[in-house]
Order: C-alpha cells, then structure tokens, then sequence
C-alpha cells in the first residue's frame, strides 16, 4: 500500500489562497465600480436616469421623492455591498442573501429575460 502512495502524483486537498482571492474580487469589482459611478451629480441630486425609468413605469411615483431616495438606496447598497462580500461574517449571512434578493427584485422589476439582464450587465448604455 505504502509502495502505491509513493508512486502516486501528490495532489492538493486545498485551494491555494489566490484563486479564492481572484475569485472574491471578481465578484466585488461590479458592487465598487457601481458605487463609484453613481457618485455624480445626476444620480446624487436629480435621480437621472432613475427619475426617467420610474416615470415610465411607475407614474405617480416619479414626481416625490421615490426616486431620490431609491437613487441614493442603490448608493449606498453598492457601496456597502463590497466590504460585506469580503468580511467573512457578513458573507453569507448578509451579503449573499441581500445581493440575491436585489438581483430577484431587478430582474421582476425591469422584466429582463434571461439574455437582456446579460445583455444589459455586458453591453455599454446608448
């Protein structure tokens, strides 16, 4: 028995720490990049492009404040999205189950099937 393990390739029972890590951050840099994009006066002070998409599909919220407040909701989300992905004890226990829940209430709201939510994740605006 010795004879066969010795001869055997030895192979890891682990991942080596910088898969894991690239792996994090490719899930991160969405959350970062979102919050650092809606750090303009357009979404910060007027809503836009928010204010546009409520008062096609939601009328009678597009004049109040909904729009301001969900703007600055979805800041604050993405902003705190990415520190809660990395730190462990928030991982799966707030993170995770936030983050799916936003994409569930995206995908109902906006009615995307399958292909445009990837479509609308990958293609440029315009």
């Amino acid at each position: 028995m010795r004879a066969a393990r010795r001869g055997a390739r030895h192979r890891p029972t682990a991942v080596p720490f910088w898969q894991l890590l690239a792996l994090q951050l490719l899930s991160v840099l969405p959350y970062a990049f979102g919050a650092v994009a809606k750090l303009n006066s357009d979404w910060c002070f007027r809503a836009q492009p928010l204010r546009l998409w409520v008062a096609a599909r939601l009328p009678g919220l597009a004049a109040g404040r909904a729009p301001l407040l969900a703007a600055w909701a979805r800041l604050v989300f993405d902003a705190l999205m990415a520190p809660a992905l990395l730190w462990p004890p928030t991982r799966f226990s707030v993170a995770f189950p936030a983050s799916l829940l936003f994409h569930l209430n995206q995908r109902v709201m906006c009615a995307l099937s399958a292909r445009d939510a990837t479509v609308a994740d990958v293609a440029p605006p315009g």
